[in-house]
């Protein structure tokens, strides 16, 4: 059974803009240190060849982004 997680942590609107970034980052830290595990959700997902069609020509749109 999947484990409900709280969103956002409690406490987390009481921290500055500057606190929220840093707790992210750190999230991410964690994440990133088993990259192989990254790589498979970004493959299934599809997030990976967005990606790489983003970093063949980074000027086009965004799917799902509105422009202005």
């Amino acid at each position: 059974m999947p484990r409900v997680l709280l969103l956002p942590p409690p406490g987390f609107d009481d921290l500055s803009v500057e606190e929220k970034l840093g707790y992210v980052q750190s999230l991410w830290d964690r994440i990133t240190t088993r990259p192989e595990e990254v790589r498979t959700l970004l493959t299934s997902t599809g997030q990976e060849k967005r990606l790489a069609a983003h970093r063949a020509d980074p000027s086009a749109r965004v799917l799902g982004k509105r422009s202005g």
